[in-house]
């Protein structure tokens, strides 16, 4: 009895650690990243007092943790709680950090927007003219009125961030502080080139729920290219999309609609319309779909931008659906009839014929290339053998003229010789007969 008693203890105490190892991993796992970017705005509203905003981005899990219920908090991350973003500040210096200094923190909690904005400054609140010292000047305009703002011309703002999650029974756990901004650089006008002319990427919506008064519930997030393009438009021009809806009741057009809260059209989770009760009936199909969209402004270099629009969520029967499969669907919405077992097998013969046929085409034009390249190979080198021919012809014909000359040379020479033979001849003989006729005298003497 008592080794099946401390067999059960350790049993409970493996579990518990389990839960702990656990609710450390997931809750490490929500507030593991530094936020990436910041971005800050100016009003001046009528009271005078300069307030300096600042934008965030906001990672998708903790939009979806701060969407939970409580319940469902404890079951996908082990623990209930909030998310917030806490910034520090520092005046002149990138190392001065007052927000450990005070208790007067800067900190907003967060909702489920990617892309959120909060106060910053205020500088109509002691509070915050005291944060930034003797940094904060208050001047008159010509009317008399008084304002009183952060010195930009003479001192640097500088701010980093980072997340907060406050359980609701437990220890604060915190981000890595983001990179370090300078105010300053904002005050100017931010200036960035704007790269994500398009996205392509529709807006994912699923988990559609039909609820009462004609409501229809429906989950929606959006891609990173998507929030990212976002984000860009925000630094540029301080301004959000709009998150655009339409509904098509039968076979009516398109119509825009609204979806609630479409203030906020970066909204990740469960979303909200309702349908035109008076247009209601078993037999009416509802579609609906969203997109996010901005005009554009050219003087800027943003082109209008615009997600494609999303699966149609369809209402038929009281059942909805979200239709996946766009290549089932023909461009209204409406299912393509079904391609018959039939049709398919005719299909592949004809394209097997199509194929065969142009295969043999391409067999034939070759063999037919290869002759034509014969015929053309032989032809040469018959024009070659025939060349050739002639050329000895002429070597021949030009050396037999050179031997005729050489012996015409020869017969031209041999009379003119022959006839001095004969001259040579004729004198010796008068030589001879003129030598007798000497010595004939000679004797007579």
């Amino acid at each position: 009895m008592k080794f099946a008693k401390i067999i059960s203890l350790l049993a409970a105490m493996a579990v518990l650690l389990s839960s702990f190892a656990f609710m450390s991993y997931a809750v490490d796992g929500l507030v593991d990243e530094a936020p990436e970017d910041l971005y800050f705005s100016f009003r001046y509203p009528t009271d005078g007092n300069e307030i300096i905003d600042v934008s965030y981005f906001v990672p998708e899990k903790i939009c979806r943790f701060t969407s939970m219920q409580s319940e469902d908090k404890i079951t996908n991350y082990g623990v209930d709680g909030s998310v917030s973003i806490a910034f520090d500040w520092s005046v002149d210096s990138e190392s001065d950090w007052q927000a450990d200094k005070t208790d007067d923190k800067i900190e907003s909690e967060l909702g489920i927007d990617f892309i959120f904005t909060s106060e910053f400054m205020r500088f109509i609140y002691a509070e915050d003219v005291a944060k930034c010292k003797d940094a904060v000047i208050t001047t008159t305009n010509d009317f008399g009125e008084e304002l009183t703002a952060f010195d930009f011309d003479n001192h640097k703002l500088y701010a980093k961030a980072r997340f907060v999650l406050t359980p609701v029974d437990g220890k604060a756990q915190y981000s890595p502080w983001s990179d370090v901004f300078c105010v300053n650089d904002y005050k100017a006008g931010y200036s960035e080139k704007f790269t994500a002319e398009k996205t392509s990427d529709k807006p994912a919506v699923s988990n559609v729920v039909l609820g009462d008064e004609n409501a229809v519930y429906f989950d929606i997030s959006f891609s990173d290219d998507t929030m990212k393009a976002a984000w860009q438009i925000k630094k540029i021009e301080n301004f959000d999309m709009s998150l655009q809806s339409q509904v098509r009741y039968g076979a009516e057009k398109w119509q825009d609609w609204l979806i609630e809260d479409d203030l906020y059209p970066y909204d990740i989770g469960t979303r909200l319309f309702y349908l035109d009760g008076e247009k209601l009936d078993p037999e009416t199909t509802v579609d609906f779909r969203c997109r996010l969209y901005y005009a554009g402004n050219a003087e800027n270099g943003i082109p209008e931008t615009a997600t494609e629009w999303s699966d149609l969520i369809r209402i038929q029967n009281g059942t909805a659906t979200v239709m996946k499969d766009d290549m089932r669907y023909d461009e209204f919405g409406y299912p393509k009839p079904p391609v018959s077992p039939v049709k398919v097998i005719i299909i592949v013969a004809v394209s097997v014929v199509v194929a065969a046929l142009i295969i043999l085409l391409i067999v034939k034009g070759m063999k037919k290339s290869k002759e034509q390249n014969d015929q053309i190979r032989k032809a040469a080198m018959e024009r070659m053998e025939m060349g050739k021919a002639e050329n000895d012809s002429f070597i021949r014909i030009a050396k037999g003229n050179a031997e005729n000359k050489d012996n015409k040379d020869e017969t031209a020479t041999a009379p003119e010789k022959d006839e001095a033979e004969r001259e040579e001849t004729e004198a010796d003989k008068e030589e001879t007969a003129k030598d007798d006729d000497i010595k004939e005298s000679g004797e007579e003497k």
